[in-house]
């Protein structure tokens, strides 16, 4: 819980979104990372990337933490606000084969497995009407 405090305070500074200033994260400590075939691959189709071995002995050295998978955002995506009050383990995707990795939302996997966790368990069901009352889903 501290950590996700650490984070959304850290993240205040930022006022809402994360700023893109000239294709570029507005963030001064990032790693920069190229991508290979298959990291490609998956960041065109899923906006994943999971790192290798390499990557992650640069992250720790730079960062001093190292996950195995980072969330990508596109440059164009990214335009439109990067929200980091709930991400984390993040690159912004800037040329055809390079991501910029911002120091300041790293976390390990296993923090990322909980900050995971207590979003979902922060997230109520939705209550549409009353219990027993038929729901409209797509009002006419």
């Amino acid at each position: 819980m501290l950590v996700l405090f650490q984070m959304l305070y850290a993240a205040s500074a930022f006022a809402d979104n994360i700023i893109v200033v000239n294709g570029r994260l507005d963030i001064k400590k990032v790693t920069v990372l190229t991508l290979t075939e298959g990291q490609l691959f998956t960041a065109k189709t899923k906006r994943v990337v999971f790192l290798t071995k390499e990557q992650q002995g640069i992250l720790k050295k730079e960062a001093n933490v190292a996950p195995t998978v980072l969330s990508i955002f596109s440059l164009k995506r990214a335009k439109n606000g990067i929200h980091p009050c709930f991400e984390y383990n993040f690159a912004l995707w800037f040329a055809p084969n390079k991501i910029e990795v911002p120091h300041m939302f790293l976390v390990s996997d296993k923090e990322a497995i909980k900050l995971a966790n207590e979003l979902d368990e922060s997230l109520q069901e939705p209550a549409p009407g009353k219990i027993g009352e038929p729901v409209e889903v797509y009002p006419h």
